[in-house]
This record gives C-alpha cells, structure tokens and sequence, in this order.
C-alpha cells in the first residue's frame, strides 16, 4: 500500500477511498489512524450531498494524490473573476467518474518556530503517518499550511442553488435540520452458534433529503468489521463474529442532516417519457416484486392517468386506500402478487405491490429501506419512482406520500425490493434455530450525539416494560 517516497502511505486517491478496508482484509487488523471522511460520486445520488455540503468539502481529482488536484470549497476561490469554483462543482456533476468527495477539519494550532526568521509562532499543523520506504517501519514529520478560511463568503448559497436549480430547472429552497438516529435488534438461537455472518444496512445514503453523518455499528459478542458499498451504493456492515454464543444483540447509531426542500417536479406524458439502460433493471421483475401477471390491475389502480405524477399519485393513493395495514398476515418472503390477492399487510408488502405495479406501467420504480423520523419502531419501507428530470422521488403507499416526504423520512439503502437491501441479513452455524426477539429504533432531534448506550437503553426499555 506503500506509495513512492515521499508520498503518503495510499495517499493516491484511487485507493484512498479503500484503505481501511483493505488493512482488515489483507492484515486482519483495524486501522489505528482514522481517515479523513470519503465519498465516490459515481453514484448518482452523492452529486446532492456534495452541492448541498460544498461549504465544506473538498474535492479531488481521482488520479490525484497529496494536494494535487484538490480544490478545498471553504478556502476563498483563487480565481473568482473566472468562476473556478463554480467550474469544479459543475464538473464534478458532469465527470463524476473523475472526481472523489472528502470532509474538511480545522487543524489544531501550535507554537512552531519559522525556520528562516528563527522565531516563535501560532501555525495549523498537520501530522501524518509515513511509511518509510526501506521497510524499517513508519515515520512521522510535520507539514504547515495556512489557516482555513471559515465563515460564510458572499454569494455562496446563491451559487449552490443556481447550480442546482440550473440542473434540476426548477427552484429549490433547502433547509437543513439535523438529527440523530438508535437502532437495536436483539436475536436469540435455541443452541450455540459457533459462526455468525451478519451484513447490516444501517448507515444513512447522501440524497437530494438527507446529507448523512459518520455511523458506528456494534455487536454483543463483538466481532472484526469491514465496511463497503453495494454495488446500489449503500453501505454495509460485515461483521464475522466467532465466540460462540445464544444471543446477538445489533446496535447502530448515526448522525444525519435531513434537507427539507421542496421540490416542485414537472408532470410529463408517459408516452413521451425515455429511459436508459441504467433504468432498465428496475423495470424488471424482482424475486418480491413482479409486474407479470399484474398489469391489469396497475392500469385499474391507475385509473386512467396518462402522465407520470398522475399515474404514481394514483396508485399510491389506490394502495393507500385498498390495502390494509395487519402485522402477522405476511412475511419477508411474501411477493407483490400475495399482496394484491390479500389486500393485506405492512409497509414493506405495499412498497413492493406499489413496485410491481408501476413497472408495469412502465415506470422504474426502485425499494427504499429506512426510518420514519417522528414515529420510534421498527424500520420502514417506502418506493421511489424515477422521473426523467429529476432523478428519483420519493413514494409511501403506507402513509399516501408523493414527493413532499419534507423531514419525515431517514433512508438507509436502496434495491430492487426488500431482499437485497434488508437491514440486517446473513447467516450462522449451529443446530439450533434462531428467533428475532425484539428490534426498534428512534430518531432524536435537538441532541448534540447518539452513542451505543443509548441504543442499548432502547432494548433495555423494552425490558423493563414487558
């Protein structure tokens, strides 16, 4: 992982985006030194959080390394009467394949002594870890640099928008709120589980709505981590856990900035409405969410409607009224198709009904898995639809949302339907069987952090209440 001398240990931004993960593979180990926060902008819905954050974030080129090619957003732009700030954000949004995202810190201030003038002075520090080149181990040095510049600059909010109203074609208003988010789920097994392999879903998505924070995920037994994207984006958590055991106890928390913005989405003919090839896998028929045998009964639900907006608000809305919402009648497993004859089930059975029925109507619709910010429970299931202008909007056939989910919504991934992106799956050796015995999670607004105690006192809670 060792670049050429002088060159930060995978300071080439190509693998930065890496590093950690491949200390846990390649040496079983856990990183000592934490890395700067980084993001790839190929998915398309990163290119929000980067427009919405472009105070303070910094970008890169992806062939780049130490500070060649990085444009930090909070420094003043070195060439204003040229707009080159507004040049990099552009680009990023139309080369994202070139560019990677990472957060900004202010470095603590120290008494240095100037190595020309021989006096003391207060200057921002930055140490990093070097690995030596001959192999006898690491080194450390010191490099200067200038102070951040911080504080708002005139005009910068007024560009972030016109950039994206200049995207999107309509205006935008952001208001940003942030919040933090508990997750538990404690699952018993009825004999000793000698192996268990968990892949957890947990961590917040970047999004036109929400902007997300770090995320921390812990087991009770513990086991080693890796963390990676999906090829959909989303995050996930492995955890391998060996120490045997007869209960597992999942906590998570995170922060996230929820954007509450309105977002006013022209309506367009279906007739006229062309997809691309990136759409076309969430037009076909998934394991619990397949168009065949439906299309009858979307056009009836549909009623009529000839536009987009039309025909997703009134299958929402047919959803919303016909299906009703009963624990016990369903399960994971449960398809679209069961849903329609039943008319019976929960958020994740409408979301997949209201999938199956606008891709057979020729909509790609996609399923979305996360949290209802104001309502503490178990994690919620909603759809989004993709609208040609405007990229993916959001959907809940459970509540009869469309778009307008102002601050309500906190999503953690994105699939074809609930069975690639559950929150936790997985698998594990014993002769027993195991049984999820309770699992809830809470949005908290106002509070400066979230910790693993306070999920585990979600659990505890339930205890003492039972």
């Amino acid at each position: 992982f060792v670049n050429a001398m002088g060159t930060d240990a995978c300071d080439d931004n190509l693998v930065f985006l890496r590093t950690h993960n491949m200390i846990k593979i390649y040496l079983g180990e856990e990183a000592i030194r934490p890395q700067a926060q980084s993001g790839d902008l190929r998915p398309s819905d990163n290119r929000w959080h980067i427009l919405l954050n472009l105070d303070n974030l910094a970008l890169k080129t992806r062939e780049g390394y130490g500070w060649l090619g990085e444009f930090i957003m909070p420094d003043p732009d070195p060439d204003p009467d040229k707009g080159y700030r507004s040049r990099r954000s552009q680009q990023s949004i139309e080369q994202p394949r070139v560019f990677i995202v990472q957060g900004t810190r202010d470095l603590s201030q120290n008494l240095v002594c100037d190595e020309t003038s021989g006096e003391f002075e207060e200057s921002h520090v930055d140490l990093r870890v070097f690995a030596a080149q001959n192999g006898w181990g690491e080194v450390a040095f010191s490099r200067r640099s200038a102070p951040r510049v911080r504080g708002e600059q005139p005009g910068r909010q007024q560009l972030v928008r016109r950039i994206m109203q200049t995207e999107l074609g309509v205006p935008v208003a952001v208001e940003t709120i942030p919040v933090h988010y508990a997750y538990v789920a404690r699952y018993s097994y009825t004999d000793t589980v000698v192996l268990n392999d968990n892949f957890l879903r947990l961590s917040a998505v970047a999004d036109q709505y929400q902007t997300p924070g770090p995320c921390n995920v812990a087991t009770f037994p513990a086991g080693p981590q890796i963390r990676y994207a999906d090829r959909l984006g989303n995050t996930v958590h492995r955890v391998r856990i060996t120490t045997p055991h007869q209960e597992l106890i999942i906590a998570a928390t995170g922060s996230v900035s929820l954007n509450h913005h309105t977002v006013e989405a022209p309506d367009v003919p279906l007739s006229g409405v062309a997809y691309g090839l990136c759409a076309q896998e969430f037009l076909y028929a998934s394991r619990l969410a397949d168009p065949t045998g439906i299309v009858d009964a979307a056009r009836n639900a549909s009623a009529g409607a000839d536009t987009l907006l039309g025909t997703v608000q009134n299958v929402v809305q047919w959803i919303y009224a016909n299906v009703r919402y009963e624990r016990g009648h369903t399960s994971v497993n449960t398809t679209a198709a069961d849903v329609l004859v039943s008319l019976r089930g929960v958020c994740q059975d409408e979301a997949h009904l209201c999938l199956a029925m606008l891709r057979a109507l020729g909509i790609p619709a996609r399923y979305v898995s996360g949290l209802l910010t104001r309502q503490p429970g178990e994690t919620h299931a909603w759809i989004e639809f993709l609208h040609p202008d405007l990229s993916w909007l959001p959907a809940d056939p459970t509540h009869g949302v469309v778009i307008d989910i102002g601050t309500d919504y906190l999503k953690f991934g994105i699939g074809r339907d609930y069975s690639e992106v559950p929150p936790v799956s997985g698998s594990f050796i014993s002769q027993g069987d195991s049984h999820l015995d309770f699992t809830t999670a809470e949005v908290f607004f106002g509070r400066d952090s979230v910790s693993v105690d306070d999920a585990l006192n979600l659990l505890q809670s339930s205890d003492a209440g039972s």
